[in-house]
């Protein structure tokens, strides 16, 4: 059943993007063995069932999983399909799944899934890591091959900012790590700070949050800072007429945000970075909307 409060959002000039997180009911929900096998049954997929059982540790087979059934919920949700029927996906050269009636793209940190949809323009999108295994003091020699000589790095924030945006702009031409990051730039990242654009997603669903009911599922509207200042030189690709611009316009836009504040380095076990979303598109975003989703609610209904 259509919600016009998350479908009339989707209009040729926004961009609407949905997130989960996997915390810690929904973790445990999911260790259960029947609820486990009862769940992975809704891909009605026995390759894809398959190859998640075939992961080694447990942690990796629920994000699989969630991920898995997060993606068609949204997708099926919005081409007003059955929440978990099968996604027909045809694949670009480099491996970008596309679907006929929407233009979307995906990404993942450590407990995090995102997925941003548009109406008719391709997007892109990624998530910086809460915890990862970057060198917060030597990272500028580790990846120098993938700066540009104008880029100016002056923070690990910076930095980590910089990989979101050099991902979502490959992911959204769909090359993936194909093209040399050094023959585009970005400029303006000194206006983004973690303490101006965090936004957050709850740990769980809480009363906090003035919470949607959409269809049978409750989607909790995130209300993030999005920056908008920062800008990208890819002249370039287009100089050298590279294959990864043929039949674009060069002309895209940058919005970022930091879905996730980081926990600082006093908290303990194991502190956190901030998870920083950047999204990139070949239009000026009129309206970017931002949904967190219940999937243990929703899977609940099927155990």
């Amino acid at each position: 059943m259509q919600h016009p409060s998350v479908l009339n959002h989707l209009t040729d000039s926004s961009v609407v993007i949905f997130t989960v997180k996997i915390n810690r009911d929904l973790e445990c929900f999911l260790q259960d063995d029947y609820n486990f096998e009862t769940t992975l049954r809704l891909l009605n997929d026995l390759p894809a069932q398959a190859k998640i059982q075939s992961l080694a540790s447990p942690p990796c087979k629920i994000k699989a999983l969630v991920t898995h059934l997060f993606t068609r919920y949204v997708l099926n949700f919005l081409l007003q399909n059955p929440h978990f029927q099968e996604i027909v996906y045809r694949y670009t050269e480099y491996g970008k799944p596309m679907i006929a009636g929407l233009e979307f793209n995906s990404s993942s940190s450590n407990d995090i899934v995102a997925v941003a949809v548009t109406k008719r323009h391709p997007i892109g999108v990624d998530l910086s890591h809460r915890y990862q295994n970057v060198s917060d003091v030597n990272y500028m020699d580790q990846f120098r091959p993938i700066f540009h000589d104008d880029e100016s790095v002056g923070s690990y924030f910076q930095f980590n900012l910089l990989w979101t945006l050099k991902e979502a702009f490959t992911k959204l031409l769909g090359c993936g790590l194909n093209v040399d990051l050094s023959h585009f730039c970005f400029s303006g990242m000194e206006s983004f700070t973690e303490e101006e654009y965090s936004g957050g997603i709850s740990d769980g669903i809480s009363g906090e949050r003035n919470l949607e009911v959409v269809s049978d599922c409750e989607w909790d509207r995130i209300d993030l800072n999005w920056c908008d200042a920062i800008s990208i030189n890819a002249d370039r690709l287009f100089h050298d007429h590279s294959k990864y611009v043929e039949n674009w316009k060069n002309e895209f836009y940058c919005y970022s945000s930091v879905l996730e504040p980081g926990s600082g380095e006093e908290a303990t076990p194991t502190p956190s970075l901030p998870v920083i979303m950047s999204v990139i598109t070949p239009f000026k975003v009129g309206e970017l909307i931002c949904y967190e989703v219940n999937m243990l609610k929703i899977l609940s209904q099927y155990v």
